[in-house]
């Protein structure tokens, strides 16, 4: 049997928030999934008339609905594919600038950015040995590119860290099993690390300077291919990716449901609701 990624997920939440109690009374500008350029706003604006009208939607069409809705708020994607964490950890970096350059065309400035949801990876994990070799390897990337974050958006407060998605039916060594699964370990370790004080991680004002945001679980992505998750029956089919590597989401359905798993966390999370649902 796997041991848990969450062990205690509530106390990590409520004693790793502690740090940072102001956050939930402010609004922030989450850095998440940006769908403005590719959503269908004709068939959004049918959603919402049919939701208005009382009508039930079906758990797909529900889902584009709450995306049109959030993609019309603030969240702007700070991501790039192919770009792992290694590119990430240096400032000033073509990736940051590709950040800067989405905020700016959206309207955003610097320090109205609050919030962040981040997935990182390396490629090719498996050159850096055995577990937890990996893990230790991508955390100390990981731990720059939270200081940067900091540095470059003064206010922000919280970011959200996410696990890999399913990789089981991988055609390459991009970052296949059993290192998509590991990626949790990775993201608890850096986690607990901030929890026990880790100067560098460090996210409250009273013991110095703040060198890093609130770290907390995300979405949980991870499922174990077709055998569905005890938690919500999440489960991952061959389809879901696309036939170059069967590593990242398929346009069809895989992204769909990377979609739906960050909007039920965004919509429910006591950390994230009361500023994410408007």
């Amino acid at each position: 049997m796997r041991p848990t990624h969450f062990p205690n997920r509530r106390r990590y939440l409520t004693i790793a928030a502690g740090c940072c109690a102001l956050i939930f009374g402010l609004h922030p500008t989450l850095l998440g999934a940006d769908a403005r350029e590719d959503m269908d706003w004709n068939r959004a604006q049918q959603l919402l008339h049919k939701s208005k009208a009382g009508e039930r939607l079906s758990p797909e069409d529900q889902a584009y609905l709450d995306l049109a809705k959030s993609a019309r708020q603030e969240g702007r994607q700070k991501g790039k594919g192919g770009k792992d964490a290694a590119l990430w950890d240096d400032d000033p970096s073509p990736m940051w600038q590709v950040a800067a350059d989405r905020i700016k065309r959206s309207g955003v400035t610097p320090p109205q950015v609050e919030a962040v949801w981040l997935k990182q990876a390396r490629i090719a994990p498996a050159r850096f040995g055995e577990f937890p070799q990996p893990n230790e390897e991508m955390n100390g990337h990981l731990v720059k590119i939270l200081q940067i974050a900091r540095q470059r958006y003064p206010n922000l407060r919280i970011t959200y860290l996410s696990t890999r998605i399913y990789a089981g039916y991988a055609l390459t060594g991009l970052n296949p099993e059993p290192y998509a699964y590991e990626n949790g370990f990775a993201i608890r370790d850096l986690i607990l690390r901030q929890i026990k004080g880790d100067p560098a991680l460090n996210c409250d004002p009273a013991k110095g300077v703040m060198r890093a945001p609130l770290l907390l679980w995300g979405p949980n992505l991870w499922a174990d291919g077709v055998t569905p998750r005890q938690s919500d029956g999440l489960v991952w089919k061959v389809d879901d990716f696309v036939e170059q590597d069967r590593t990242h989401p398929s346009v069809t359905s895989g992204r769909k449901k990377v979609a739906v798993l960050l909007l039920n966390f965004f919509k429910t999370d006591p950390t994230a609701k009361g500023w994410f649902v408007r």
